[in-house]
C-alpha cells in the first residue's frame, strides 16, 4: 500500500490563484505612482502690454491659486465621499495554511513495529492543510450576506525506517473534509436601516456636492476681485492721463506768465505762484504713475500670473462701461433680482447642501440612540472523505446551522446621546448659516440696486459737470492771456476742472464696480457651461435682466 505524503492539488492551485488575484489587473505600484507637479504660475508677455476685461477674466480662471485651492478641496471631498462607501464594498477573504509536525516513535512503539513488521520506523509525521474562503455582501439598511466555503486535509505516516516497514505501518488513510454555507447578520435595532448604516456615506457624498458648488462660487468670487482690481487699474489710468493733462495746462500757464512778466503786465511775484502750481502738478503727475503701477500688479496677482518683470503687468486696453439713465435702473425689479440671486447663488446652494448632510447625520444619531440588538446566523453543508475528497460522493450532511442574538445596552447611553446633541448643534449652525446667508443676499441685492440708480444720476451730472468745466478752464486761459483775468482765479479754475475730471472718473469706476457686485449676489457674472465656468461680455458690461447701457 502506497501512500501519498506530498501537499494535496487541490492546495496548490488555491494558492497560486490566491496569489495571482492578490495583484489585481488594475493594481498601480505606489511607489512609482508620479508626484503632484507644484503650482507654478506663467509670466506671461501681451500684445502692446495691454489686456482686455475679458481676457484678464480668463485667465484667472485659468491661473488663480485660490481657485486651483477650492479644486483641489472639493477633489478631497470626493475621495471622503469614495471613502465612506467602502463600507459597503463586497469583501472577500481567504487563507490558507499547511503544517508539518514531526513526533519521534517511543520505545514501546519501535518494540511494537519490529514484532510486527520485522522492523521500525524513526517517526510520525503529521501534516495538515487548510484552505477558506469567503465572500461578504453589505448592505446600507445593516445586512451582511455572505458565502463560505471551508477544506482541509490531514495525512499520518511513519517515516525513517524501510519503506516496507512504511508502507505496513502506514495504514492511516488521508483524511479530506469541506463545507460550504451561508451567513447572515443583520442590525436590528441599533445601526438598521439604510438611514442609520448608510449615513457616513449618504452625508460625505452630500458634502462632496456642497465643496462642488462651493468651487463653481469661488470662480464667482475670484473673478469678482479680478474685475475690481480691473477697473481700478482703468481709473489709475484716466487719473494719470488727467493729471498728465493738468500739467500740460499749468506748464502753458508758466510760458504765458513768463510772457506777460516780461511785457510788465504782472507783476514778477507772480512766476513764484505759478512755479508752486505747476510743482504741485508735477507731483500729481508721479503719484498718479505710482498708483498706475501698483494697479498693474494687483491686476496680475488676481489673475494668478507672475510678474518677473514690468511687461508681465500689462495695462487695461478697456474703458468702463457705459452708466444707463437712472429710470433704466430702477424699472428692473428687485423681487425679480432676489428670486434670480437665490437660485442662482451656489454658496447658498451649497449651504443648503451642507444642511441637508446635517439632518442626515442628526437623524442617524438619533435612531442610533437604541439599544443593539444584532441577529447572526449560519448554515452550512459538510462532507468528509477518505484517500481522496472525490470519495465523498453523497456523503454530504445538511443542514448544520447555528443562529445567535447579540445585545448591548450600555447604561446612561451618554455616548449616543452626546453624539445626537452635537449632530442637533452642527445642523442647526448650518441651518442659521443657511438663513443668514438668504437675508445677505437680499438685503446687498435691494442695496445695489439702489446704488446703482443713485450712481447713475452721479455718473450723469459728473459728466456734465467736466463738460463745463472744461469750457471754463479753456475760456479762463483765454483771458488770463488777454490780461482779463488773474493768476489765482486761473490757477482755480483748472483745479476745480481737474477735480470734476476725477470725480467724472470716479463716478464711472464707482458704476463698473456697483455693477460687478450686483451680477456678483445676484449668481449672473459666472456661467457653468459643460463643467466650465465661463464669463461673457454682456455679464461684464449690463445690468442682469437688462440690456446693453446706451
Amino acid at each position: 500500500m502506497t501512500v501519498r505524503t506530498g501537499r494535496p492539488a487541490f492546495l496548490r492551485t488555491a494558492i497560486l490563484l490566491m496569489g495571482v488575484s492578490a495583484t489585481p489587473a488594475g493594481a498601480i505600484d505606489a511607489t512609482k505612482q508620479a508626484v503632484a507637479a507644484p503650482y507654478d504660475s506663467p509670466a506671461l508677455s501681451f500684445p502692446e502690454n495691454r489686456i482686455t476685461l475679458i481676457d484678464a477674466v480668463r485667465l484667472t480662471l485659468l491661473h488663480d491659486p485660490n481657485l486651483k485651492l477650492s479644486e483641489q478641496q472639493a477633489v478631497y471631498a470626493k475621495g471622503t465621499a469614495q471613502s465612506a462607501s467602502g463600507q459597503f464594498d463586497p469583501l472577500l477573504d481567504a487563507y490558507a495554511s499547511y503544517s508539518l509536525a514531526k513526533t519521534p516513535l517511543n520505545a514501546s512503539q519501535v518494540l511494537d513495529e519490529a514484532a510486527a513488521y520485522g522492523g521500525a520506523s524513526k517517526e510520525l509525521q503529521n501534516k495538515n492543510a487548510g484552505l477558506g474562503l469567503s465572500l461578504v455582501f453589505p448592505f446600507r439598511d445593516g445586512v451582511k450576506v455572505g458565502a463560505i466555503a471551508n477544506g482541509g486535509w490531514t495525512s499520518n505516516t511513519y517515516t525513517g525506517g524501510d519503506a516496507f516497514v512504511n508502507d505496513f505501518a502506514n495504514t492511516t488513510p488521508n483524511v479530506y473534509n469541506a463545507s460550504v454555507g451561508f451567513t447572515l447578520d443583520a442590525a436590528l435595532l441599533r445601526w438598521r436601516g439604510s438611514d442609520a448604516t448608510g449615513a457616513a456615506e449618504k452625508a460625505a457624498r452630500i458634502d462632496w456636492e456642497a465643496t462642488e458648488l462651493a468651487y463653481k462660487h469661488a470662480a464667482s468670487s475670484n473673478v469678482l476681485v479680478t474685475i475690481s482690481a480691473y477697473w481700478n487699474l482703468v481709473g489709475a489710468q484716466e487719473q494719470l492721463e488727467i493729471a498728465r493733462r493738468t500739467l500740460e495746462l499749468s506748464s502753458k500757464n508758466v510760458e504765458v506768465t513768463r510772457s506777460l512778466i516780461a511785457g510788465d503786465e504782472i507783476p514778477r511775484a507772480e512766476l513764484s505762484r505759478v512755479l508752486a502750481s505747476q510743482a504741485t502738478d508735477q507731483g500729481q503727475v508721479a503719484a498718479a504713475e505710482r498708483a498706475v503701477i501698483d494697479a498693474r500688479v494687483a491686476l496680475a496677482r488676481a489673475m494668478g500670473v507672475s510678474v518677473l518683470t514690468e511687461e508681465n503687468a500689462p495695462l487695461a486696453g478697456d474703458g468702463f462701461p457705459s452708466a444707463p439713465a437712472r429710470s433704466v435702473v430702477q424699472s428692473i425689479r428687485t423681487t425679480d433680482l432676489i428670486a434670480t440671486a437665490l437660485e442662482r447663488r451656489f454658496d447658498r446652494q451649497a449651504a443648503l447642501k451642507t444642511k441637508e448632510s446635517g439632518g442626515v447625520l442628526l437623524t442617524a444619531a438619533r435612531i442610533n440612540l437604541r439599544p443593539r440588538l444584532d441577529f447572526q446566523g449560519q448554515i452550512t453543508a459538510a462532507t468528509v472523505a477518505e484517500t481522496s475528497l472525490s470519495n465523498s460522493g453523497g456523503n454530504w450532511t445538511f443542514p448544520s446551522f447555528s443562529a445567535g442574538l447579540l445585545f448591548e445596552k450600555p447604561f446612561g447611553n451618554n455616548a449616543a446621546r452626546g453624539l445626537v446633541l452635537q449632530q442637533d448643534a452642527t445642523l442647526s449652525q448650518r441651518s442659521i448659516s443657511a438663513a443668514d446667508l438668504e437675508r445677505v443676499i437680499k438685503a446687498n441685492v435691494v442695496q445695489l440696486t439702489r446704488s446703482l440708480a443713485e450712481t447713475a444720476d452721479q455718473v450723469a451730472r459728473a459728466q456734465e459737470a467736466t463738460t463745463l468745466y472744461a469750457r471754463t478752464v479753456a475760456d479762463e486761459n483765454e483771458r488770463f492771456q488777454g490780461g482779463q483775468s488773474t493768476l489765482i482765479d486761473t490757477i482755480t479754475t483748472r483745479q476745480l476742472g481737474t477735480s470734476a475730471a476725477l470725480a467724472y472718473s470716479a463716478a464711472r469706476q464707482q458704476w463698473a464696480t456697483l455693477l460687478a457686485l450686483l451680477r456678483y449676489e445676484t449668481g449672473t457674472l459666472v456661467d457653468v457651461t459643460g463643467g466650465k465656468n465661463v464669463v461673457r461680455q454682456e455679464s461684464l458690461l449690463n445690468l442682469p435682466g437688462a440690456g446693453p447701457a446706451k
